[in-house]
């Protein structure tokens, strides 16, 4: 994913209406976790940070950890 479309995502996932709404969408784009990705990611944590917004980035923040887990998960399966 480029940044635009990781930014498109994160708007998607944090607008997920539940846990599992947001678990199936990680899971749906498991294979667009590349490019840009994790840097945007860091970066709009930092931006909701300075903003003051902790719950979003916290939220982000845990997004990010499943992302980075269901990564680990398939490198140790294939």
């Amino acid at each position: 994913m480029n940044r635009e479309e990781t930014l498109e995502w994160i708007d998607l996932i944090l607008n997920a209406i539940d846990r599992h709404d947001m678990i199936a969408m990680i899971k749906e784009s498991r294979d667009d976790f590349d490019g840009d990705f994790f840097e945007t990611i860091n970066s709009e944590i930092a931006r909701y940070q300075a903003e003051n917004n902790e719950a979003r980035a916290a939220r982000l923040t845990e997004i990010a950890r499943s992302v980075a887990a269901l990564r680990q998960n398939r490198v140790e399966h294939l």
